[in-house]
């Protein structure tokens, strides 16, 4: 054995023991969880399986020098999938103890055995950006035209929904739908911002026009299709785009499938909740941009801002935090333009002049309430109430009446670590005044806490959030409960329209066979014994797509087609000061990402004689 053989055989046990300690980590707590490795996680046994046959390929490779390791490359595999296998360190321990380990010496173990269970996604995450690397972009430019037409992915996803269409007829009227239908049916007077004034305005046209028909169950129906045909045909525009990226037609058809066939899409669509307008004007600004700023001009400049004034104003006007969101997009928009700087600039500063103005402007024309800002706290709820609630009886006064006084003592048994609404209702109505006269003063106890109490500040936001970044989370799905008969689980399907203001209306099934199979997957979880597939229904799936293309093109080094990625995620840090993990939520980040995979095998300028932006770089 020469030198070097054995330089390369001194790798393989700190390897294999740091594989062996990471996994096995991992196996202790989730078998403490699901006994059979058979369902939907990464740790199942078909997909360890795989791991474990490309980590023999590819150490073998380096024994052989048949691969060649490249640092850059090395680098941001390694990365990414430490800190996936970090995710699945911490979601563990919060599932199977509730908590993460103690102290510096546990925070040092998860580190540790992150890193040993990175080591097995280290050859996955080596060898797709070695195949990327191969591959090169194949679409040099970004085609004036999909292969395949918007009416047909239109029509794809029409025929896809009707057969939902019919098994929820005429809507799905759920979450926030029994509050918005007693201030549509009461008037104007009644509307509260603390949803859309938009949204409920809508609600209300739908149901005068129930009155005038005669039948609030007919415009319901006319409402549900309504909102599916515009949510239709953005993702529609989507498809045609993602073809126009890879100049292939399967790309397209695929893209039309997923979003006609996976549940998600046609429950989600028939729901009457303000995300879904709010995910498909999202959607349309995103498609616009990438129009404007790297597209041939198809459509003249004029209307192209027109276009993005109005869906980016509709967008801010459907969700309070689109606006935060947007103003950090719009420093990235103007920073990565390398022209037209300045457009982009006016464009950004009318679009959230106008969401603000609008939304302002609407609620004095109604006389509409303020509804409460207490849910963009609802992280600081968490940590307060965590805090007190595990220490109850060894807080200093000094301590108990800090927190007493932002979370009263006599809420405290109520804390609930996936949800923040049991807390937040109950300080909106009392003590949340304290929170706004002072915010300084809050953040200055909330520090002080925090340093006495560190470990129970991490808990309580992994805990509140945990679905958006754990793969193998279930709690999102089983925050009020789940079941076939509950319609509860993943999506909300129960009708929440009859109240003490309002009749109702009937929910009337026109396919029930077709809506007891829909029961099954999203109210009684069923996907999740489906092994691989049940990740297209987990929110942090999404977002580690997300994440792994940012991480794709910074390797890259195409850093200014960083700006579409920007968007969605800024909208997806929002999310995690919310009050709970939900899909409807997380669902404008979800229909990006098949656009963002595709975004990636595109040239960075269109053919054609003209650029949105600047002549087609060598």
């Amino acid at each position: 054995m020469n030198k070097i053989e054995a330089k390369k055989k001194e790798y393989y046990f700190p390897v294999a023991a740091g594989i062996y300690a990471g996994v096995s980590w991992c196996y202790l707590f989730d078998y403490m969880i699901y006994p059979s490795h058979f369902a939907g996680s990464i740790f199942s046994i078909p997909l360890l399986m795989f791991c474990i046959y490309v980590q023999y390929k590819f150490w073998n490779g380096i024994r052989n020098d048949e691969t060649k390791i490249k640092r850059r490359r090395l680098f941001f595999g390694f990365l990414f999938s430490f800190l996936l296998a970090l995710s699945f360190i911490i979601g563990y321990q919060m599932k199977a103890l509730g908590m993460t380990a103690l102290g510096f010496l546990g925070k040092f173990l998860i580190l540790v055995f992150s890193g040993g269970a990175g080591l097995l996604f280290l050859p996955v995450t080596y060898k797709i950006l070695e195949w990327l690397d191969h591959r090169g972009i194949a679409q040099k430019e970004i085609l004036s035209k999909s292969p395949l037409g918007f009416g047909k992915c239109l029509l794809i996803i029409i025929l896809g929904w009707i057969p939902y269409f019919l098994a929820y007829y005429p809507a799905i009227m759920s979450y926030d739908f029994h509050r918005q239908s007693q201030e549509a049916y009461r008037g104007y007077i009644w509307f509260n911002d603390h949803h859309p004034l938009i949204h409920t305005f809508l609600i209300r046209v739908f149901l005068l026009l129930g009155q005038q028909i005669g039948s609030y169950q007919a415009a319901m129906a006319l409402f549900s299709a309504f909102q599916m045909m515009i949510l239709a045909c953005a993702l529609a525009y989507s498809c045609t785009m993602i073809g126009r990226f890879t100049g292939k037609k399967w790309t397209v058809i695929v893209s039309a499938l997923i979003y006609a066939l996976l549940p998600i899409h046609p429950v989600l669509a028939m729901s009457m909740t303000k995300d879904i307008l709010f995910a498909a004007f999202y959607l349309l600004l995103l498609l616009l941009i990438l129009e404007m700023s790297f597209c041939t001009k198809r459509v003249p400049m004029v209307l192209l801002a027109l276009g993005i004034i109005v869906t980016g104003i509709l967008a801010m006007l459907l969700r309070n935090n689109a606006v935060y969101a947007f103003l950090l997009f719009a420093v990235f928009y103007v920073m990565l333009s390398k022209k037209r700087k300045l457009l982009y600039l006016i464009l950004s500063v009318i679009i959230i002049a106008g969401g603000i103005f609008g939304r302002n402007a609407i609620r004095s024309a109604m006389n509409a309430g303020q509804g409460s800002k207490v849910e963009m706290y609802s992280v600081f709820l968490q940590q307060f109430t965590r805090a007190a609630a595990s220490h109850e009886e060894f807080l200093s006064p000094e301590d108990f009446e800090i927190i007493d006084r932002y979370v009263d003592h006599s809420f405290w048994e109520e804390y609930n670590p996936t949800i923040s609404d049991p807390i937040k209702g109950k300080v909106a109505d009392t003590n949340f005044l304290r929170w706004q006269d002072d915010i300084a003063g809050m953040l200055k106890d909330w520090i002080r806490i925090g340093l006495h109490y560190p470990n129970d500040y991490l808990d309580a936001a992994f805990a509140l959030t945990s679905g958006y970044w754990f793969l193998d989370d279930v709690s999102h799905a089983e925050v009020l409960g789940y079941g076939e008969t509950t319609n509860l689980g993943l999506l909300y399907t129960f009708n929440a329209s009859k109240s003490d203001v309002f009749q109702g209306i009937e929910s009337k099934s026109l396919f029930p066979p077709f809506l007891r199979l829909c029961n099954k997957i999203v109210n009684g979880n069923a996907y999740q014994l489906w092994p691989v597939i049940s990740c297209l229904f987990k929110p942090a799936f999404y977002n580690w797509i997300l994440f792994g293309v940012i991480m794709i093109l910074i390797y890259m080094k195409k850093y200014r087609k960083l700006l579409p990625c920007m968007l969605p995620l800024l909208y997806l840090l929002t999310l995690f000061f919310g009050p709970v993990v939900n899909m409807r939520y997380v669902y404008p980040v979800i229909i990006t990402t098949v656009l963002l995979v595709a975004w990636i095998f595109s040239g960075e300028m269109s053919s054609g004689k003209e650029h949105a932006d600047e002549g087609q770089k060598p």
